[in-house]
């Protein structure tokens, strides 16, 4: 197979009956000699946040000389951004390589009567089969679906990490927060410590009941812990202090006082490695927090006008975002140009993100399960008197670039398809 017929073979996977994602990825990975048993792993869960604070360890890590992979999801446009060795997305030519590996296994599975594994177990064998063969110090994995039946839940990793508990996939995960944190905290293994996000306080009650049930220490983040001393859309500066731990003039390029906290939250990671006795210089903190960058999160593409993405696709995400745009473009004209998918809060979303533009443009993202223009043209107008149905991306970027003028800012939000989509088109604009 070329490159392109195998990532069409992983995502036509999806089409397969299955057993949970853990049952088929502790099937899978077992023939394959459990790859992830040879390197140290953090692994995140949480709503929103993991790519984040997923990112920023990395960093750390990497400026501290230790060779680390990091696998994320999803992509914004190529598959090979999902895996990645010291910070480098794995070659085309690596996936190539291992994916044979990992299909003859699956053939076997299902010449024995095993389901055939999905697209997500696929890629999370392909990952760790990868990881292994570059021998790699440490592996941070981000949850690809809730946590206790996620492929990866297959991991025994020296600390667990949970980010922000909100709504998302309540179909799958349940359609309350208790629900939803008991799916989360299912990560979370015995006499394993783990981080906490600042949470509401049901989630936070679900994770500390696990975490007490597995004798698992609990890294509790809060507001105390941070004092910000400058907070600007291109540099963030704060202070971080816990117990004996202290670090001053921080230094973040990710906008948003959620990204402080989600710095936070890597800190209080980094001294829970640290009193496992793992060698971290304070040095490799600094640079690596100031060298993180995350695609697609408030991330600002153009100026004159600004052109900002942000895959906020959840109600908490959409949240954060107008939260953003409050604090850093109140007295700007503001386009919104959204693209949502059928099986989220649609309402919810465009009732938190349209009242603060000054037209709003409704599009389409590339996506079997996107929304039709029409309707959420529709459902958007009673949050906004200037509604724009432009279905075509490239069309709706140069309209929103027209609309917000050299002085105003346009963003892109409500699905990750329509950012990764926007952040290809920015560069040719005809304005």
């Amino acid at each position: 197979m070329n490159y392109n017929e195998i990532i069409d073979y992983i995502y036509n996977s999806a089409k397969f009956k299955s057993k949970s994602g853990y049952e088929n990825a502790k099937e899978l990975l077992g023939r394959m000699n459990n790859p992830q048993n040879k390197f140290k792993t953090i692994h995140i869960a949480g709503t929103n946040g993991k790519g984040s604070v997923a990112s920023m360890l990395a960093h750390i890590l990497y400026k501290n000389g230790y060779r680390v992979g990091l696998f994320t999801s999803p992509h914004l446009k190529d598959f090979t951004e999902r895996i990645r060795l010291n910070l480098a997305q794995i070659p085309k030519k690596e996936v190539m390589r291992i994916f044979p590996i990992v299909k003859s296994h699956i053939d076997d599975m299902i010449a024995d009567g095993h389901y055939h594994p999905r697209w997500f177990e696929i890629i999370t064998a392909i990952g760790f089969q990868y990881f292994a063969e570059a021998n790699v110090d440490f592996a941070i994995v981000e949850v690809g679906l809730g946590g206790r039946m996620d492929a990866t839940n297959i991991l025994e990793p020296i600390l667990s990490i949970i980010t922000p508990i909100s709504y998302d996939h309540v179909n799958i995960l349940g359609d309350n927060i208790k629900d939803i944190a008991y799916e989360k905290a299912g990560i979370i293994k015995r006499d394993v410590p783990v981080v906490m996000y600042p949470q509401e306080d049901e989630a936070k009650k679900v994770i500390e009941d696990t975490a007490r049930d597995k004798d698992s220490y609990i890294y509790m983040v809060e507001s105390a812990n941070i004092e910000t001393t400058s907070s600007q859309f291109e540099r963030q500066i704060f202070n971080f202090k816990y117990k004996d731990f202290s670090l001053r003039e921080l230094s973040i390029r990710l906008p948003g006082r959620h990204q402080i906290l989600n710095a936070a939250t890597a800190l209080m990671s980094i001294f829970a490695l640290k009193q496992m006795g793992i060698d971290i210089d304070n040095n490799a903190i600094f640079e690596g927090l100031e060298s993180t960058r995350w695609p697609g999160r408030l991330e600002r593409l153009k100026t004159a006008p600004d052109m900002i993405v942000d895959g906020a696709h959840n109600v908490s995400s959409a949240m954060t975002l107008a939260k953003a745009i409050t604090d850093y473009y109140n007295d700007r004209s503001l386009v919104l140009v959204i693209g949502l998918l059928r099986d989220k809060e649609v309402n919810k979303i465009l009732g938190i993100l349209c009242p603060l533009a000054n037209y709003v443009i409704v599009t389409k993202p590339d996506s079997h399960r996107a929304m039709d223009v029409e309707s959420l043209a529709q459902m958007a107008k009673p949050y906004s008197r200037k509604v724009i149905i432009v279905e075509d991306i490239k069309e709706a970027v140069n309209k929103a670039g027209y609309l917000a003028g050299p002085d105003g800012v346009a963003i892109f939000s409500g699905s990750l398809y329509l950012v990764g989509e926007v952040r290809d088109l920015i560069s040719s604009l005809r304005y």
